[in-house]
């Protein structure tokens, strides 16, 4: 695969690059902060918080896997 009209730049792999890592820094502070949650779901006995705890994990990783693989179908495509 070749860019002809030179479409992915360098600037479009570096902000893909900069959302893959912001995501993954939301799925892992939400991780860590799990914990904490599920103390205070069985004290309330809420699972509410947690479910959007885990949805949101989820979410985080998610969009972090696709801009990984957006970005290595960029670099291949630029190279």
């Amino acid at each position: 695969m070749t860019d002809h009209h030179r479409l992915i730049t360098r600037s479009g792999i570096f902000a893909v690059r900069i959302i893959k890592i912001s995501f993954y820094s939301i799925a892992v502070i939400y991780i860590l902060a799990i914990f904490g949650l599920i103390a205070e779901a069985r004290i309330l006995k809420a699972p509410a918080p947690l479910v959007v705890e885990l949805f949101l994990i989820i979410l985080g990783l998610t969009i972090g896997v696709f801009a990984n693989t957006l970005e290595k179908i960029m670099k291949g495509v630029s190279e």
